[in-house]
């Protein structure tokens, strides 16, 4: 039986965790401890007839910024089993369960970092954010201009660093809204990682930051936020100050940026780690977020196949105006294309585009029409700190 938990649950759930996570028992021990959750994480738990927790799910939620509009994401942690109850579809029972649980509660969109995305696509999970990752020797950034100055922001400062991340993000698809929890959150992060962060000025207005930490002889730069290209050059010329105690340096950064074309060599290495899965909760409302390339006026229909959320399985017919508005059919007619949740889902978050789910054979063609070319543009996509 599946259910959420109750707060005297928290020490089997911990326990469940600490056996999926290889945790030590000092760190269970450390979680049970705690004796409570955040505000905005929930667990779902399945029982047996024994009333043993055999499993455990917690669903995180956020805010998030998708084409402009702030709507609700669920985000999927802590997915666990003890070995003896595995392969009985526990997990599943609580993945039905809290996708239910989110269409209910006015979620439009969810996302998890898979282990193994051959699991997670039985539940409608697919690709779809990736981070660039940058590895640069440090030599090559000493020709950068500096800043006026250099500031060391702590967590009291953290209205300054979240203003100027919330300007640098309204251009990508994804980015959380940081509210009071996830900020106290990402601190905390910050300080138990032993990170830094810093600004550049020109003159005394803040126009780039990053957050870093130092491993050895390599600094690892897990964001970076820049009004434009020159004032990103400032913070490299910042770590080149560093070169006294490390050799290189490790840059995570959207999948579009362009930092070869700045740096004296385009030798260097480069690489992409695919590490978030996205999911659609809510096709209508989804669709509803979506500004098409071009504005037709026209219609198509299409079949959304998705066994995990029957409220989104079946035909609509979808408007390409302004923005696409999509209206569940009851007839059963052959749609003009058809196509699976997790496909779906990586057209709503602009990961792919309607070409390439053609050109791909992501998407089945009953019926060509020419105005679905339009209606999933790419969208840079940003998702990978907070959970």
């Amino acid at each position: 039986m599946v259910r959420i938990y109750r707060k005297e649950n928290l020490p089997a759930i911990y326990k469940v965790m600490g056996y999926a996570f290889n945790q030590n028992r000092a760190t269970i021990d450390e979680n049970i401890k705690r004796d409570h959750v955040n505000d905005n994480e929930i667990f779902f738990v399945d029982e047996n007839e024994d009333k043993v927790i055999t499993a455990s799910v917690a669903l995180i939620t956020y805010d998030v910024n998708f084409n402009g509009n702030i709507v609700k994401f669920g985000g999927i942690a802590g997915v666990s089993s003890l070995p003896e109850y595995r392969d009985k579809g526990n997990i599943k029972n609580i993945m039905k369960y809290i996708l239910n649980y989110m269409h209910e509660n006015g979620y439009v969109l969810s996302g998890l970092g898979p282990f193994a995305y051959e699991y997670y696509r039985k539940f409608g999970y697919e690709w779809a954010f990736f981070m660039k990752i940058v590895v640069l020797p440090l030599d090559m950034l000493k020709s950068f201009p500096k800043a006026t100055k250099y500031v060391r922001f702590y967590r009291e400062d953290s209205n300054i660093t979240e203003s100027f991340r919330n300007e640098f993000c309204k251009s990508l698809n994804g980015p959380l809204v940081r509210n009071s929890q996830v900020i106290k959150d990402t601190w905390d992060r910050y300080e138990n990682t032993n990170s830094y962060v810093y600004g550049a000025y020109d003159g005394d207005k803040l126009v780039s930051y990053m957050v870093y930490n130092i491993q050895g002889k390599k600094i690892y730069v897990n964001e970076i936020y820049f009004d434009n290209e020159l004032h990103r050059q400032y913070l490299l010329s910042f770590l080149y100050s560093h070169r006294s105690c490390c050799n290189e340096v490790e840059l995570i950064l959207t999948s579009d940026d362009e930092i070869r074309l700045i740096m004296p060599t385009p030798r260097f290495n480069v690489g992409a780690w695919a590490n978030k899965a996205g999911r659609v909760v809510d096709v209508i409302k989804a669709f509803e977020m979506i500004k098409p390339a071009k504005i037709t006026n026209q219609s198509f229909t299409i079949k959304i196949n998705d066994e995990c959320a029957p409220w989104n399985d079946g035909i609509y017919k979808v408007n390409v105006g302004e923005y696409l508005k999509a209206t569940k059919l009851e007839h059963t007619k052959k749609a003009d294309f058809e196509i699976d949740i997790n496909r779906l889902s990586q057209l709503v978050y602009g990961f792919i585009d309607s070409n390439q789910a053609i050109k791909h054979n992501l998407v089945k063609i009953n019926k060509y029409k020419p105005c679905f070319i339009y209606a999933f543009p790419k969208h840079e996509t940003m998702l990978w700190q907070e959970f």
